[in-house]
């Protein structure tokens, strides 16, 4: 009886010592585990903590993966680098500017070293030390308000941009990304992002609960004149195949409605649209009026209409004289309003 006991024994000292002997890894070995988890954690605390995620970068995952990798074996100067070099990449890669990945990066590195000392303080034991542990972790989380706001801010604001874009924008080909807040002008942004042009991306920009920008209104009155600029080139190009003009589109002056312009407009704009035509050609100021007037009639008679429509001729890059007229009220000839360009000079690139 007393050998079974003693075979029992040392079976279960060769357990444990197995047992023992698997988890007493090599110190290299356990540092080089502590890198990968904290490189693994800090990628998913620091990638959802990038501004562009909307509503979930104001959570504070970066803040709760801090402290779970201070539980990780490795140099503790090395995790807060991994903190701070994981979202400065990730945030280039994916377009970020430098001074703004700079701000993602420092924040995040900010967040390991609070959690750390936070962490540190708690593991003292000592009431005093829990409580100044507690105040530390209340400063990492005001930090991340600073930085990301928080949910029902951005969740707000995302319904008041929401609002405006489907008032105005409802029938426009378009989508819009998450919301985006900028923890120094303290604004929300919201990008458009047109169907056709799936490159650019739009800006519309709230503070205080108001629209104080809108980048597609800019872009929605350019597109509009430049299809105006093209209903011009075709005209022209359909009666001198051959001959060598550019337009271009100036502006759009007393623009009257409440609401924005839109690439799909609800009204017509094309009344308040000043353009310009360039001919790399001028003879004298008789041959230069008929081929003014020409275009001129011709667009009148294809049903175009703009507020004002400018032509000027010259030979290469020089322009020498121009006609400046408003849209559909002339019934004369036009000789009477040619007139010379106001500098000697007028250098212009045309095109063929």
């Amino acid at each position: 009886m007393k050998n079974g006991n003693n075979f029992k024994s040392y079976e279960m000292r060769n357990k444990l010592g197995a047992k023992k002997s698997f988890f007493s890894l090599p110190d290299e070995v356990k540092d080089s585990l502590g890198i990968i988890l904290t490189v693994a954690v800090a990628f998913v605390g620091t990638y959802l903590y990038l501004p562009w995620h909307g509503i979930v970068s104001s959570i504070p995952f970066v803040v709760i993966c801090a402290f779970g990798c201070t539980f990780f074996k490795a140099n503790e100067i090395l995790k807060a680098a991994i903190f701070f070099i994981t979202p400065f990449s990730v945030s280039l890669l994916l377009g970020e500017k430098v001074p703004q990945a700079l701000e993602i990066g420092i924040f995040c590195a900010v967040f390991y070293i609070l959690a750390y000392s936070s962490a540190a303080l708690f593991k003292k034991g000592k009431l005093n030390f829990k409580i100044a542990s507690m105040v530390v972790l209340a400063l990492s989380l005001s930090l991340h308000v600073f930085a990301n706001s928080t949910p029902w801010s951005v969740s707000e604001n995302n319904k008041k941009m929401t609002k405006y874009i489907r008032e105005n924008y409802s029938g426009e080909p378009l989508y819009a990304t998450d919301v985006k807040f900028d923890s120094f002008e303290r604004t929300y942004t919201l990008s458009l992002i047109p169907h056709h042009n799936a490159g650019t991306e739009l800006d519309v920009v709230i503070k205080n609960g108001k629209i104080i920008k809108d980048e597609y209104v800019d872009y929605s009155e350019k597109y509009n004149m430049l299809v105006g600029a093209g209903q011009i080139t075709y005209v022209i190009r359909k009666m001198h195949p051959d001959l060598k003009f550019t337009v271009e589109s100036d502006d759009i002056y007393g623009y009257p409605f409440s609401a924005p312009a839109t690439i799909v407009p609800s009204v017509d704009y094309s009344r308040f649209m000043d353009f310009s035509v360039y001919f790399t050609s001028y003879n004298d100021a008789k041959s230069f009026t008929a081929l003014a007037e020409e275009c001129y009639r011709a667009l009148i008679t294809s049903g175009f209409y703009c507020r004002t429509i400018t032509f000027y001729g010259g030979t290469g890059t020089r322009y020498v004289a121009k006609i400046s007229v408003p849209f559909n009220s002339m019934t004369g000839n036009l000789e009477g309003f040619v007139e010379p360009c106001d500098n000697d000079i007028f250098l212009y690139t045309s095109l063929k």
